[in-house]
């Protein structure tokens, strides 16, 4: 029996070669896990940003024209004025998927009906969305995939670990910026604090005519 049972178990060496074992195939299949993950994440923001093209266009329907404010508040006017069911689930895509941000859940604690019901109240942390400038609005017009509607606005850092921005355009399109785009404009990733600007100040032209 004692003979068995010794057949039966592992010794010390053979449990440190399987745990080598699986630790090689960690370290071998862990960025292509992670790497997908973070692939899925962008794709469920692009998803998210032609759901506000939809708003955008309902909007447009009802109102007869597009929003006339800028930034955050071009942004949030489709739930302001009434055009966006005010559930939590769409209060959530005002910001990116699966962030976490204290504001975000902030105002999950309360009733979606009490909140953002005046553009007064509104700060560009109520989003992770940068909107159009004043000089885009006065042009732009659904249909126009020559100017942006809304963007990733990196406020706070990067929105994606890879730098990636998506851009939605005025055609419902959502252009993706990748970190070889920004290179193309001197951005550095390996800079301290480094981020690339969304608005005004940003080295990418087209960034450059959004605002938070």
């Amino acid at each position: 029996m004692q003979r068995l049972h010794r057949a039966a178990g592992f010794t010390l060496i053979e449990l440190l070669v399987v745990i080598a074992i699986l630790g090689l195939l960690i370290a071998s299949f862990a960025p292509d896990i992670f790497g997908s993950r973070l692939r899925a994440r962008i794709a469920a923001d692009q998803q998210n940003l032609r759901w506000h093209y939809q708003q955008f266009t309902l909007y447009e329907q009802k109102y007869k024209k597009l929003p006339s404010k800028t930034g955050h508040k071009f942004v949030l006017a489709p739930w302001v004025e009434g055009v966006v069911q005010r559930t939590e689930q769409n209060m959530d895509r005002y910001w990116t998927p699966e962030t976490n941000d204290p504001r975000k859940d902030e105002l999950k604690a309360l009733d979606p009906e009490t909140i953002w019901r005046s553009f007064d109240e509104l700060s560009s942390e109520d989003t992770n969305y940068a909107g159009p400038g004043a000089t885009v609005v006065r042009q732009l017009r659904l249909g126009n995939g020559k100017l942006p509607l809304m963007a990733d606005d990196n406020e706070f850092g990067p929105a994606w670990e890879d730098w990636t921005i998506n851009v939605l355009l005025g055609d419902g399109n959502v252009k993706e910026l990748t970190i070889l785009d920004l290179q193309e404009y001197g951005f550095d990733a390996d800079a301290e604090g480094a981020n690339f600007d969304v608005g005004p100040e940003s080295a990418h032209p087209l960034l450059q005519q959004l605002e938070r």
